[in-house]
């Protein structure tokens, strides 16, 4: 088969459901059953919505039945002046007000910040937390007038579990237990199966996450199951695997010469394990803009949570229901 994409890796091996879906459907274009793909374009980019809807499409995927919705914006990476906040933090919120519920008094909305401040491609969750401004306490003493602008929201970032020796997940139930919320935002950063994904895809889903998962996969989940309440996830690439580099170089070298790339798959877990023997086969690469590019995730993340769930917020005035 000429210039066939090398994959050794099963669909439940990629954070984001399009890629597990683009490696299921394969060169074929097939359909998957039991699993739905909706594409909506805007000027900045696409929005790809993937919903499971049924067993034989979780089996497929190797994910929850839910709805996958994954923003990818190709200029979001070279953009230094912070000009696409406001448009994609107003895609975001768009389809992210889909899956939220009302905050109340009795049960606020609980964002969860996933993830090492300490290291920079890990700290989306952090540093969303850091934009987003709590209004659970404010709501609570406010009067009417301003309540009808406001919906009570609590933020935290429970660490990881190298800095605090607890379980993420189990820090997050304790909190759940004692806030009650109605919904959890869980933010953290995803690793990608492309270089191209990498800080210009945001991925939404209401099947929850597991923390970490892109890097090790024994970690607890943080989803309804676990936590007795919705739970929707919101992440971004922000690193890949070098074995994922080398497979895209010898991907590209064959379409380049005309040759058949499904071919190249042996010599290429070769030259990954040859080359990465040092790393154990597990070096995890993230671009050197990182520190501009995650800041600038993060406050769209943060934005698109202010204009979802407060009433008030406009892209105008986002800016007010941050921090």
């Amino acid at each position: 088969m000429k210039n066939a994409l090398i994959y050794d890796s099963s669909a439940k091996d990629y954070d984001l459901a399009v890629e597990a879906h683009r490696l299921l459907r394969g060169e074929a274009n097939t359909e998957i059953h039991g699993v739905t793909q909706e594409i909506e374009t805007y000027e900045n980019g696409e929005a790809n919505i993937i919903k499971i809807i049924n067993e034989e499409g979780a089996a497929a995927m190797g994910r929850p039945i839910g709805s996958y919705i994954t923003i990818t914006v190709p200029g979001l990476r070279d953009d230094y002046t912070g000009v696409l906040v406001e448009p994609i933090s107003s895609l975001l919120a768009k389809y992210l007000i889909t899956l939220l519920p009302k905050p109340t008094s009795e049960h606020p909305l609980l964002v969860i910040g996933l993830g090492n401040w300490q290291t920079t491609p890990d700290a989306l969750g952090p540093q969303v937390i850091a934009h987003t401004q709590p209004t659970n306490h404010i709501y609570e003493q406010a009067d009417k007038e301003m309540q009808a602008d406001l919906m009570p929201l609590c933020a935290f970032t429970p660490g990881v579990l190298g800095n605090t020796g607890i379980d993420t997940a189990a820090i997050v139930q304790g909190v759940v237990e004692k806030v009650k919320p109605c919904t959890l935002i869980v933010i953290d950063a995803l690793a990608a199966a492309s270089v191209s994904r990498i800080c210009t895809t945001i991925q939404i889903s209401n099947t929850g996450i597991c923390p970490g998962s892109g890097i090790v996969k024994h970690n607890r989940a943080i989803d309804e199951q676990t936590m007795k309440v919705p739970v929707i996830a919101i992440g971004i690439p922000t690193v890949v695997n070098a074995k994922i580099i080398i497979r895209e170089t010898l991907n590209t070298l064959s379409t380049l010469i005309n040759s058949d790339a499904s071919g190249n798959q042996k010599l290429g877990e070769e030259i990954a394990k040859k080359l990465l023997a040092a790393f154990e086969g597990e070096l995890i690469v993230t671009p050197k803009e990182i520190d501009h590019l995650l800041p600038l995730s993060a406050k769209i993340i943060a934005a698109a949570i202010a204009l979802a769930v407060h009433p008030g917020a406009n892209k105008e005035n986002y800016n007010l229901y941050m921090q």
